[in-house]
């Protein structure tokens, strides 16, 4: 009421009341638009907290963004990523995430190869013997045996073996590198012939 009255009186004083209000529509949709993503911010916020979407300390790879929660505001979500980068991401951005310390068990998924003449039994019995000793050294990182699943693929030259084996969450990533370096070793004391080693880590 105050305000239609001002824009009343206004032209009493010569002065066009047009002009504000054009200015103040501008500035009332300026303010509006930054204000949406504001309490768009907010309540995705909210919603992160309310749903347990992951909380300060998890391992988390937002919109491809990997790293621990270091900050949970209102408005943003930081990051640190692996090399120590900050990442700040506005809540209402926050579309895709996998928690990696929400998780019950992660699947490491190895590979070796061997030349074509190795003896495929042989093989399987020093893995098993190798792999019992793996269970002991890694208990902390193992929830299951690491266990031959079978050959990928025979070609002329090798023969590529996948090693499953079932771990803590956030444990993936060392015990890959650590289980790539002891199928070296056990191929060196065995005597088995290796052209390579590669892998690969997926979610269970």
């Amino acid at each position: 009421v105050v305000f239609v009255y001002i824009c009343l009186v206004l032209p009493i004083f010569g002065v066009n009341p047009s002009a504000i209000l054009a200015g103040a529509g501008v500035i009332g949709l300026v303010v509006g638009f930054a204000f949406q993503d504001l309490l768009n911010d907010v309540v995705s916020g909210f919603s992160i907290v309310f749903n347990n979407t992951f909380d300060v300390g998890d391992f988390v790879d937002i919109n491809g963004n990997v790293g621990n929660v270091v900050n949970m505001g209102i408005k943003t979500t930081v990051i640190r990523s692996f090399t120590g980068e900050l990442c700040t991401l506005n809540n209402r951005l926050i579309v895709n995430v996998r928690n990696y310390t929400k998780a019950d068990n992660a699947l490491v998924i190895n590979y070796f190869r061997l030349l074509p003449t190795v003896d495929l039994q042989k093989v399987y019995e020093i893995f098993d013997q190798e792999m019992d000793e793996i269970l002991v050294k890694y208990q902390d990182d193992i929830i299951e045996k690491p266990k031959i699943v079978g050959t990928n693929a025979i070609g002329d030259r090798s023969i590529e073996f996948q090693v499953n084996t079932v771990v803590k969450p956030e444990r993936q990533w060392q015990f890959r590198r650590s289980l790539g370096d002891e199928l070296v070793l056990m191929c060196q004391r065995h005597k088995l012939p290796i052209p390579g080693v590669s892998y690969i880590i997926e979610n269970k």
